[in-house]
């Protein structure tokens, strides 16, 4: 009955405010740049803090496993985050000043491998951006168009302009075939990889668009609005579900599992709901009540095993379940108090690994989380980041497929605090495996070469693992589907945790062509040969165009 009570108090708050509940920011300018703070309205009341804060510098334990944190942020905060499911590619969204999209090696360093200047549409939860399974393909949009890259060069693959101004998600198939791209006017479109559009479909509300996600295969289509979510599959519409009430529904994605046979929901009244496909519709199979007060971002492991979601505004939680029941396998509260929301939660392939993302409590020191990793059969973490490690909140999380790595990012400041600047970081899970070299940087040459002007091709190899190890590396030039040299250089006791810059023979670009330049380590037992090879595509063309016709 209090419950009861409660929820119609709730409604009548929303009839006199006419607000939704959720999250909200709002932005200043000083000298030039721009600074923002996020809030809470529960309802009734704003729920935040409006300081300014000077970033500190954070002191990272060895055993959190990580690889390296990008902070050079120039101002900028990641509002979306993924790691390709092989676990060898980042890709991030900067945002707010100098925007932009970076792509990074996992295992390289904290200098992105290219960067795409742009200001690209986000939503709550991070996940507002796709990869493919191996970086092939690569999609955001902004508030005009959806953009299509591949992890080797920052220029577009192609760019699909929309009929309207306003802003978009784009999530992409796990073998990079199909791209999904959903409206804030309503419309979703679907594409093949090489940008031919395949289909289209209407959804209501699309001005309250806030999630999108696509099965393994891209047939099916998940489109997240305010208060429902709308299911379509090869252009035709499979389902639509309500997603809590008008003024009470969510900010976060519905998520699917890979063949779309799963679809969990989470709303703003504390419910995660799981929803089976019985061949006609999407039917409930079960509804849990986590409270805390809202259920924020929701998660489905691929194989449909799993269930992962977070709460907040405050003292937010972790909450795991085993996908045949409502009852949770456990939960996990070491976040803080005050401002600590579980901001973004992801899955491993089969649901062995969570990783979480929170805002972390407001207090600007202390041993609480901003970031776990957590096995499926204990809420106690394998790894994490703590408030006196990371002053900041963040905003995104991912995992790899097999749980080998894990990236994040977000504010370097309280998300309720006025500031600006983020990070991005790249985690390993777990032991480092005992042989593991990989390519980690092609130094030379640059992107744009010339004809018939000499380059020395470099590459840096790294040991990820912890054996001092000798091994071959191996260039590869290849132009229009042809092999130009092959040449390998050997290296020699390379020790745990350094790398090495290897120069190969000079080459001369003797025609206008693309130019592959695939470096590659070849280590007897290397126990993750995910990391091995690198690829930097170069362009020889001679640039030109007409600027001025003197008369005669």
């Amino acid at each position: 009955m209090s419950r009861k009570i409660f929820l119609s108090l709730l409604v009548l708050s929303f009839l006199l405010y006419g607000k939704e509940v959720g999250f909200f920011h709002k932005e200043e300018t000083i000298a030039g740049k721009k600074f923002i703070r996020f809030f809470i309205f529960d309802g009734e009341k704003e729920i935040g803090i409006n300081e300014f804060v000077k970033e500190t510098n954070a002191l990272l334990r060895p055993e959190t496993v990580i690889i390296w944190v990008d902070r050079n942020h120039r101002a900028a905060i990641v509002q979306s985050i993924d790691i390709t499911d092989d676990g060898m590619g980042i890709f991030a969204n900067w945002w707010l000043n100098e925007n932009r999209a970076a792509f990074y090696r996992t295992t390289g360093t904290n200098v992105p491998i290219w960067e795409y200047p742009g200001s690209f549409y986000w939503t709550y939860g991070g996940h507002s951006i796709g990869t493919s399974f191996n970086g092939s393909g690569l999609v955001l949009s902004s508030n005009s168009s959806s953009y299509y890259w591949n992890k080797n060069s920052p220029q577009p693959v192609w760019i699909y302009n929309y009929p309207s101004v306003g802003g978009g998600i784009s999530k992409i198939s796990y073998d990079g075939n199909r791209i999904a791209s959903a409206t804030v006017f309503g419309k979703l479109f679907v594409f093949d990889k090489e940008g031919n559009l395949l289909w289209q479909a209407n959804f209501n509300e699309g001005n309250r668009l806030q999630g999108l996600d696509i099965s393994d295969d891209g047939s099916i289509v998940v489109v997240t609005v305010y208060d429902s979510c709308f299911i379509f599959e090869n252009g035709r519409r499979r389902d639509a579900l309500p997603i809590g009430t008008t003024n009470s529904g969510t900010q976060y994605a519905a998520k699917i599992s890979a063949d779309g046979r799963l679809l969990v929901t989470g709303d703003y009244y504390g419910y995660v709901k799981l929803y089976y496909w019985d061949g006609y519709h999407y039917r409930l199979k079960w509804s849990s009540f986590v409270g805390n007060p809202w259920v924020t971002d929701v998660a489905i492991s691929k194989d449909g095993s799993t269930i992962a979601c977070g709460t907040g505004y405050a003292n937010g939680k972790l909450i795991v379940f085993d996908s045949s029941q409502a009852t949770p396998l456990w939960s996990f509260q070491g976040y803080g108090g005050y401002g600590a929301m579980v901001s973004s939660v992801a899955l491993s392939y089969n649901g062995d690994f969570i990783a979480t993302a929170s805002w972390g409590d407001t207090a600007q020191t202390g041993s609480f989380y901003v970031f776990t990793i957590h096995h499926k059969s204990s809420n106690q973490p394998l790894m994490g980041i703590t408030r006196n490690e990371e002053p900041g909140s963040l905003f995104a999380c991912d995992i790899s497929g097999d749980g080998s790595y894990a990236t994040c990012g977000g504010k370097a400041v309280h998300a309720y605090r006025l500031g600006n600047g983020g990070e991005v970081y790249s985690i390993m899970v777990g032991k480092k495996p005992k042989l593991n070299v990989g390519t980690i940087a092609i130094p030379s040459p640059s992107r744009l070469i010339q004809i018939n002007q000499p380059v020395i091709p470099q590459a840096t190899v790294f040991n990820f693992g912890d054996s001092t190890v000798s091994f071959y590396t191996y260039m590869i030039i290849r132009a229009n589907d042809s092999i130009l040299r092959k040449e390998s250089l050997f290296v020699s006791d390379l020790t745990p945790n350094s790398s090495r810059t290897l120069s190969f023979n000079s080459f001369t670009p003797s025609f206008y062509a693309y130019y592959d330049f695939l470096a590659f380590t070849n280590l007897l037992g290397d126990t993750y040969p995910y990391d091995d090879s690198l690829l930097l595509k170069a362009k020889c063309f001679h640039d030109a165009q007409a600027v001025m016709i003197n008369p005669p």
